[in-house]
């Protein structure tokens, strides 16, 4: 399973405790917005063959101020960095994709088709856009 969670929020989100019903309220609203933006785009760009892998793009909006956005499926990173020779990782996803190493018991080339995490680092300036917006 991989999933996305926004580091280096603590401050913004213990503020946000802090904050007025109102701007709770629509800073959750903006995140819930986000999430299924995030989600139908990596629904889009989901390689398709029997549609399993598209089918496990999720995301739990439940928790105010609190999303996860997470692909069910186990083969999921495979396909979202690739594998043996043709793995590509895009920077500062180094230690996501660390967790999925094989152990090199066998080879198995396969180009990666990116996914999940490009659709988030699209929205991620909107949000912020958006939040910092509200703050004002």
């Amino acid at each position: 399973m991989i999933r996305v969670s926004v580091t280096g929020t603590d401050k913004l989100l213990a503020a946000l405790q802090k904050a007025e019903k109102k701007l709770q309220d629509g800073v959750n609203r903006e995140m819930d917005a986000a999430v299924m933006e995030i989600n139908a785009k990596q629904i889009a760009a989901t390689p398709v063959d029997k549609g399993i892998l598209r089918a496990g793009n999720r995301y739990d909006i439940t928790k105010p101020l609190t999303k996860v956005i997470f692909n069910r499926v186990e083969y999921a990173p495979y396909q979202e960095f690739g594998t043996g020779g043709l793995v590509n990782v895009p920077q500062g996803l180094e230690a996501e994709a660390e967790i999925f190493r094989g152990a090199g018991k066998r080879q198995i080339n396969m180009s990666p088709q990116p996914f999940f995490y490009r659709p988030y680092f699209e929205e991620i300036p909107k949000l912020l856009k958006a939040v910092e917006n509200i703050l004002k």
